[in-house]
């Protein structure tokens, strides 16, 4: 029996606009942060990264799998990603080792899947700093570094560093839902015949979009896909509302079910949630059409409105001080 092409690993659809932006700065040594919710494609975005494509040699590793115990461990676990071995290869590494096995690639691209779940070790802040050191003073224009994450990331600020971002120069680049063309795309790829049925259900988020199609690649009709995928979202939808925050909360409970201009997002009352709306769209609750903001999955939604606000909309608290 052929395999699913929905659950491919290899499958890569509607983001070559965003991996051609990535890439150009990565080339040119311009670090950046790629920033996305949970299941939103960064991953899939990052991994399409190539050495032909950046004119230099690229590294690359998921800090999901690093030991963060302590810096000496997470520095391990790099020290294996950069000599392109498994990052169970060293128990600890040291700075200067890093320094030295980065220098022997050079120029290089650095990139940091996961580089969020760093702000939970209290060596995360300290760890920036030296990417920072690597980036402005020691490797410069021979490095640049791709720190993938949630939006958490680019709200750190290290506070023993005058406010420091984790990059100092680094650009921000967002993931968006995908549009309509890539969604039918995948459909085309489901043989099904159900654009707008998928769009609204899905909203153009990936990850939501391809197991949809899977089922109906898998023989069932879209009302089966969709009781099957929403029993399995659950735990998705909860980091969700993690990853919105408290504003973002808010903003999508009172979003207009016709949805909104992006003008009036510079005016009040929604200017106050200018920020939360590009969190909501590279989460992938909202998304962008035509100019206009819309709602993104039904299937999110119709969970949100039976739970309570209290549940769910908590701001996200994380110690970046280094003496916790």
């Amino acid at each position: 029996m052929p395999q699913n092409p929905l659950l491919s690993p290899d499958l890569f659809v509607g983001r070559q606009d965003e991996l051609r932006q990535v890439s150009a700065l990565l080339r040119q040594g311009k670090s950046t942060l790629l920033i996305g919710g949970r299941r939103a494609g960064k991953s899939t975005l990052a991994r399409q990264l190539r050495r032909a494509d950046l004119d230099r040699n690229v590294v690359w590793t998921d800090a999901a799998g690093w030991d963060i115990t302590t810096e000496a461990s997470g520095l391990g676990a790099l020290r294996g990603a950069v000599e392109r071995r498994p990052e169970t290869t060293y128990r600890q590494a040291t700075r200067a080792e890093i320094v030295r096995a980065l220098g022997e690639l050079r120029p290089v691209a650095l990139v940091i899947d996961e580089a969020d779940r760093l702000l939970q070790a209290r060596w995360g802040p300290g760890f920036y700093s030296f990417l920072r050191w690597l980036d402005d003073t020691h490797l410069r224009g021979d490095i640049s570094i791709l720190l993938v994450g949630g939006p958490v990331l680019v709200m750190f600020r290290d506070p023993h560093e005058k406010g420091s971002p984790p990059l100092n120069t680094a650009e921000v680049r967002y993931v968006d839902p995908l549009d309509v063309a890539a969604v039918a795309e995948l459909v085309e790829l489901a043989g099904a015949d159900a654009l707008d049925r998928v769009m609204e259900l899905a909203g153009g988020h990936a990850w939501l979009s391809t197991r949809l199609l899977a089922e109906v690649w898998d023989g069932r009709t879209l009302d089966e896909a969709e009781d099957n995928v929403a029993d399995r979202c659950l735990p998705t939808f909860h980091a969700w509302q993690q990853q919105l925050g408290a504003d973002g909360m808010t903003l999508i409970r009172k979003f207009p079910q016709a949805g909104l201009d992006r003008a009036d997002l510079g005016k009040p009352p929604w200017s106050r949630y200018r920020r939360a709306a590009r969190f909501a769209r590279c989460v992938g609750v909202l998304r962008l059409e035509g100019g206009r903001l819309c709602r993104g999955p039904r299937l999110f939604f119709d969970w949100m409105a039976q739970h309570d606000v209290a549940e769910g909309a908590r701001d996200i608290a994380i110690s970046y001080a280094s003496d916790d």
